[in-house]
């Protein structure tokens, strides 16, 4: 499962709102949260190559 976080910023200098995005890959080993889930996430030694993370619980 692939896990988005958005964040808003402001630019300094032009004062627009910048959007970045950054993706971690979570172990869903049940498949029981879907896209668009809101869960809380905790960081965990490495499950595998790329996963770190596992899901806690729902929010």
């Amino acid at each position: 499962m692939v896990l988005t976080i958005k964040r808003t910023n402001r630019f300094k200098r032009y004062e627009k709102l910048v959007t970045r995005t950054k993706k971690y890959l979570v172990s869903d080993e049940d498949n029981r949260f879907r896209v668009d889930s809101k869960v809380l996430t905790k960081n965990y030694s490495p499950i595998s190559k790329h996963k770190s993370w596992f899901i806690v619980k729902m929010v």
